[in-house]
């Protein structure tokens, strides 16, 4: 997945006023550079931040269960910096964050098999430090509610370095066990040595989704209380400094 690059745009205004001409004509050639200098004095200030965030990160086991028949859940934390340009109501975010990853261990098995079934039991499987180390852009709105209360919404996009590891075990269960039984690890029995999976890929993207309130604290410093999507479900609070 390739990323974007904010793509710098300038603007060049030439302005020539002849010496020697005549009043009416310098009158003339004045009045759109004042006019210009109203529309340049209206536009948004741009504004730069830098900040800290942590958030609490968790996947229900039921997503997972959409592409195998079971699995665990994830429930960990992330944590990141950003730096944040705003020009009027809008903001461009590019954030460094850290995700841990890691599920809880346990059986997980493939779509369709049989946990009952030679050939069909489940993988125990074990996290090993799993986590992303991305690099991503948020584009975000807000809309005032109060003086020092805003309701901030937006999406983004980025690219993460997977680290750690998954490693898989072969077992073997019981006569009549079902699939409601797996939610016991113990369930089945650890068959061999636990392989390391090749199946995790070296990079992933990031899809973001965020909503939340930010809280204005001094003229400088604010912070924010958000929900959303970063790859897995997440709760979290960043604190940010305006210069």
């Amino acid at each position: 997945m390739n990323t974007s690059r904010t793509i710098v745009l300038s603007l060049l205004v030439f302005l020539g006023v002849s010496l020697g001409a005549a009043p009416a004509y310098a009158q003339a050639t004045e009045e759109p550079v004042a006019g210009n200098a109203t529309l340049q004095s209206n536009q948004p200030s741009v504004a730069l931040s830098v900040g800290l965030r942590g958030r609490y990160l968790y996947l229900p086991a039921g997503i997972i269960e959409l592409f195998v028949d079971h699995a665990t859940s994830v429930s960990s934390g992330g944590f990141g910096i950003e730096v944040t340009r705003r020009r009027g109501n809008s903001e461009v975010i590019i954030g460094l964050e850290y995700d841990n990853l890691e599920a809880e261990s346990g059986l997980y098995l493939e779509k369709d098999d049989n946990p009952a079934i030679f050939g069909q039991y489940p993988d125990y499987v074990a996290f090993d430090g799993l986590g992303l180390i991305g690099v991503d852009a948020t584009f975000t709105w807000g809309e005032r509610l109060h003086d020092r209360l805003e309701l901030r919404y937006g999406a983004g996009f980025g690219l993460a370095i997977v680290t750690g590891g998954v490693y898989q075990a072969d077992t073997q269960c019981p006569y009549g066990t079902t699939i409601g039984d797996l939610d016991d690890p113990g369930r089945c029995k650890k068959v061999g040595v636990a392989k390391k999976s090749d199946k995790v890929p070296p990079v992933f993207p990031i899809v973001n989704a965020v909503i939340g309130l930010r809280a204005k604290v001094t003229e400088k410093v604010s912070v924010d209380l958000e929900g959303g999507l970063h790859n897995t479900l997440f709760l979290g609070i960043k604190s940010s400094y305006s210069f």
